[in-house]
């Protein structure tokens, strides 16, 4: 992970170099090829040597190699690390806004819990 920013922020993967947001990230699969400007962060591969990265670009293990176009993920360049939210090629996707839910409904943290738990929202797509 390059310096850069130490908030933590949601935003869309791309793999294309055409930006159309401000919460877009990048991946290169293989960075060997440039990144292109403009976009809030890069995701480059494990294999990438990390003193040639502009800030903002996290490098990925090889476990998020699944991640793809369209995938929303969280970012925390303080702990660095990484969170998929939401998959595009899943048909199985599901959002979990509170852990606080006191209705014990069978999807809900059980049992509720008491922790502030708002760096869930810690960000915006």
């Amino acid at each position: 992970m390059s310096p850069g920013s130490t908030t933590r922020f949601v935003g869309r993967i791309r793999e294309s170099a055409a930006n159309t947001g401000a919460s877009e990230i990048f991946l290169a699969r293989d960075s060997k090829l440039g990144l292109p400007d403009g976009f809030r962060a890069y995701l480059v591969p494990d294999k990438t040597t990390p003193s040639l990265l502009p800030a903002d670009t996290y490098i990925i293990p090889s476990q998020f190699g699944y991640v793809g176009d369209g995938d929303v993920v969280r970012l925390d360049p303080s702990r660095r690390a990484m969170s998929v939210l939401y998959r595009r090629n899943s048909p199985q996707n599901s959002f979990l806004l509170t852990e606080r839910c006191d209705n014990y409904f069978v999807m809900c943290s059980q049992p509720p819990k008491e922790a502030d738990d708002s760096w869930l929202l810690g960000g915006t797509v």
